[in-house]
């Protein structure tokens, strides 16, 4: 994977979304609103609409129409998530999950793999997982959790 020192969090989450070629995301925090991305393209980086994005609020905060354009869905609260099916990856790149317990939230949704802050490893000690790779970039790093296990 390629990740140069410039990059933000918009950035990561595109290059992880290009290089994994997920068939579904759940965006729990929804970092996609947060950051005003209204778009499925940024820079050259082009997420294709055959790829499901959903994104989990979590805040109550208000969604706007040009936010709902780039989600397929929006669920709201993580107890609608009992009924979803997995997903291949989850993204945690927000502090809106930071009262929860981020491995009951991952094993709920059914997500296989996990893009979040280096931050949360501590939070996420138990958690198993085939392969765990960290990202450094030059302010902020981040872990890629591979094959989650129940």
């Amino acid at each position: 994977m390629r990740y140069h020192s410039d990059q933000n969090d918009v950035t990561v989450f595109f290059l992880v979304l290009e290089d994994s070629e997920p068939e579904s995301v759940l965006d729990m925090g929804m970092m996609i609103r947060k950051n005003n991305i209204i778009s499925r393209y940024t820079g050259d980086i082009v997420i294709p609409d055959k790829v499901i994005i959903d994104g989990l609020e979590l805040t109550g905060e208000p969604v706007l129409p040009i936010h709902e354009a780039v989600y397929d869905d929006i669920i709201y609260g993580q107890e609608a998530l009992g009924s979803r099916g997995g997903y291949e990856l989850g993204v945690i790149l927000t502090d809106d999950v930071s009262d929860m317990d981020m491995a009951s939230l991952l094993h709920m949704a059914g997500c296989h793999n996990l893009l979040t802050y280096d931050s949360n490893k501590k939070r996420l000690e138990g958690l198993k997982c085939r392969e765990l790779t960290q990202l450094k970039l030059e302010s902020k790093e981040y872990l890629m959790y591979l094959g989650i296990q129940a």
